[in-house]
C-alpha cells in the first residue's frame, strides 16, 4: 500500500511541476521542445516503480474491499427490505381503506432468498371483531396482490 501511495504522490508532484513548467515557458519553438521534455518526464514518472525492478501486486498492495462490498451489499438489502415492507403496508393500508375497512395495525415481513429476490413472508393484520365476516374478502384481495396468506389478530370491540 505505501509503495502505491509514494508512486501516486510522485505522479502528482511531477504533474504540478510539469504545470509549472509549461506556463513559465514563453511561446516560442522553446515551447514545443519543452512539451516533449515534460511529457517524458511525465512518462517516466509514471513507469518509475517498473523501471527500478519494483513489483507492484495490486491484489497485495490495495486494501481489501470485499469486506466494505458485503457490508454496502448487506446496508442495500436491508433498506430494500424496509422500502418493500413500507410499500406493502401502504397498499394494503389503501386497499383497506378503499373498502372502509378500519384497521388497528399492518405488519409484513419481508426476506431475502438465495438469489437474492424480496419476497413477502408473512403479512399480519389487526382488525377490530366487526369485520370479521370479512375475513375471506380480505384475504382474497391481499392474496392477490401479494400472493401470500395472511394471518389475523382480532380485537374485541
Amino acid at each position: 500500500m505505501d509503495r502505491i501511495k509514494q508512486w501516486i504522490i510522485t505522479i502528482v508532484l511531477c504533474s504540478v511541476i510539469a504545470a509549472v513548467v509549461n506556463i513559465l515557458t514563453p511561446d516560442s519553438n522553446v515551447k514545443k521542445t519543452m512539451k516533449i521534455i515534460v511529457a517524458s518526464f511525465l512518462v517516466c514518472a509514471f513507469i518509475s516503480p517498473f523501471i527500478q525492478g519494483e513489483k507492484i501486486n495490486f491484489k497485495e498492495d490495495l486494501p481489501d474491499f470485499s469486506l466494505y462490498y458485503s457490508s454496502l451489499s448487506l446496508d442495500i438489502s436491508e433498506t430494500m427490505i424496509s422500502e418493500t415492507e413500507k410499500t406493502v403496508v401502504k397498499s394494503i393500508s389503501d386497499t383497506l381503506k378503499e373498502d372502509q375497512v378500519e384497521y388497528i395495525e399492518i405488519n409484513v415481513k419481508a426476506e431475502v432468498n438465495d438469489k437474492n429476490e424480496i419476497y413477502i413472508d408473512s403479512v399480519t393484520i389487526t382488525l377490530s371483531d366487526e369485520y370479521k365476516s370479512e375475513e375471506n374478502d380480505i384475504s382474497g384481495k391481499i392474496q392477490s396482490m401479494f400472493a401470500v396468506e395472511t394471518d389475523y389478530i382480532w380485537v374485541k370491540n
